[in-house]
């Protein structure tokens, strides 16, 4: 078994006009003739340990003869990691943080000028711990106005989506051109983000696809994991017995930059984007899991991608889970991460070999291009590169 770690270059924000400042790291597990390159994408929070990513990745290259693969894909480090210091966002106070706890301060008429955060935070702990005592605020009370800034390693920020997509066919293509992957087939596959960034792989390069398999993505752009500020929601929470804090990942986008334009190349179901992929993702296979009862509300995104992908001739199969199918195995309940992904893997994986045994799968070299407002997204080969061109 080959099991190495390697470093490329990828993409820059084309959409943003960054330049990026670091190489993209990717994990390869692989016996010497695969079947199949199988991508592995890890959704928000992979990063938190990645000793479970790498057992994953290199029991199913052994279990299954594939090439198995796991991309550090731009934010992928979007959380913290108190085991590898490299791989962990940090956390911090900035300009819009400061404002929230100073505004805190003065509702409650406690001093801040002066001292540090953490002792301003100290402050407002007593304040309120005494109110609780004195029986004016119940016990599980938790000031909930306060944020935190996650800022990635590498001056990383959250672009949602298109880099992290761009830099998946760019390590297949580094695998294709010199890792000798050059004619087996491609398969995508991941849970919730994961499974958003192996469909919109799909979107955006589909001769380098030929088969997806989901767990539990939203088709649609999900606001509150890149622009959560805006809409006053964090991404996630950190308690404490007396707070209740939001926590965002930096971003550049917000309500002002991010235009129709950028929601629709992101989203799954924007009509004039499917009639494109009708001509060019007919070879694709899709399946997807899905909670008919996620408490994200998009089971009924997910269903209608799905019968759009069926109407349209996609080789496509979404289990959308009721009460009757939790067995749980692969239906653990019926939340949002009730299924399991890795046992998904394991049940799709070998249906998916089997249907490209024998098959020819070569490096091809393609664009696609997708209208989207007062812009015009094209996607192309490029020598040993796949970029984003706007015009």
């Amino acid at each position: 078994m080959i099991d190495k770690r390697f470093f490329i270059s990828s993409c820059d924000d084309m959409e943003l006009g960054i330049k990026r400042t670091s190489k993209l790291e990717y994990r390869l597990s692989s016996p010497q003739n695969p079947k199949a390159i199988f991508f592995i994408i890890g959704g928000f929070g992979t990063n938190a340990d990645l000793r479970m990513m790498d057992f994953t990745r290199k029991q199913i290259a052994s279990k299954f003869d594939v090439a198995a693969v796991n991309v550090l894909y731009h934010c992928f480090c979007c959380r913290r990691n108190d085991l590898e210091q490299q791989y962990s966002a940090q956390i911090a106070i900035l300009e819009e943080d400061k404002a929230n706890l100073i505004k805190l301060c003065q509702a409650l008429a406690l001093p801040y000028e002066n001292l540090g955060v953490s002792e301003i935070l100290k402050r407002i702990e007593e304040s309120i711990q005494k109110e609780k005592k004195k029986g004016n605020l119940v016990k599980d009370f938790r000031i909930n106005t306060l944020t935190y800034t996650l800022l990635p390693p590498n001056e990383e920020y959250q672009n949602y989506g298109i880099m992290a997509a761009l830099d998946h066919i760019n390590v297949l293509k580094d695998l294709k051109t010199h890792g000798g992957g050059g004619k087996l087939p491609v398969i995508y596959a991941g849970g919730c983000y994961g499974g958003y960034l192996a469909h919109l792989i799909a979107k955006i390069a589909p001769h380098h696809t030929n088969a997806v398999i989901d767990i539990a993505c939203a088709p649609l752009p999900f606001f509150e994991m890149f622009m959560g500020r805006a809409l006053g929601h964090g991404e996630f929470f950190i308690n404490t017995d007396d707070f209740s804090i939001h926590c965002f990942t930096k971003t550049f986008w917000n309500e002002n930059n991010f235009t129709k334009a950028h929601y629709e190349i992101r989203s799954l179901l924007t009509p004039s984007h499917l009639q494109i992929q009708k001509t060019h993702c007919e070879h694709i296979h899709y399946v997807s899991y899905h909670s008919s009862e996620d408490e994200f509300k998009t089971a009924k995104d997910k269903k209608l991608l799905y019968e759009i992908y069926e109407k349209m001739g996609f080789k496509a199969k979404l289990h959308l889970a009721k009460k009757e199918d939790i067995d749980h195995k692969i239906i653990r309940d019926l939340t949002h991460g009730g299924i399991s992904n890795h046992r998904v893997f394991l049940k799709e994986l070998p249906l998916l070999l089997k249907d490209f045994e024998r098959g020819k799968f070569p490096l091809q070299n393609a664009s696609i291009s997708y209208p989207c407002e007062d812009k015009t997204f094209i996607f192309k080969d490029e020598g040993n590169a796949y970029t984003l061109r706007i015009r």
